[in-house]
């Protein structure tokens, strides 16, 4: 299984807007930002497989969280790293941990974007 167009669409439109957004800000772009990235899993033993590919990656990894989200329990579990604000480096960034989500998350859904602060 794998990211649909229209979920790539989304995801590329979702990382412009926030590009967009810090540019708007005022954000430096020649400085590195700290990225993080959430995602909302249904077992712990999704949470363990995605950190295993992350931590090998440098990822920062976070304590998951149990939230109710729609009526459910799921773990949020956030990952963060340095990186500059390259469009086509988030896209590929943000495609690949789609992908982890779909494979041990079970959809793209599963991974819900990223955000940052301004740097000046």
């Amino acid at each position: 299984m794998s990211e649909t167009i229209e979920e790539l669409r989304q995801r590329e439109s979702l990382d412009l807007e926030t590009i967009n957004a810090l540019k708007k800000e005022g954000s430096n772009f020649e400085k590195e930002h700290y990225l993080e990235h959430y995602f909302f899993l249904k077992t712990e033993s999704s949470i363990e497989e995605i950190a295993r590919r992350l931590n090998d990656k440098g990822y920062d990894l976070y304590e998951p969280n149990l939230v109710e989200e729609d009526q459910q329990e799921l773990f949020m579990f956030k990952v963060a790293k340095k990186c500059f604000i390259e469009p086509d480096k988030i896209f590929e960034t943000t495609k690949y941990l789609t992908e982890l989500a779909i494979q041990f998350g079970g959809s793209a859904s599963c991974y819900d974007g990223w955000e940052t602060q301004v740097i000046k």
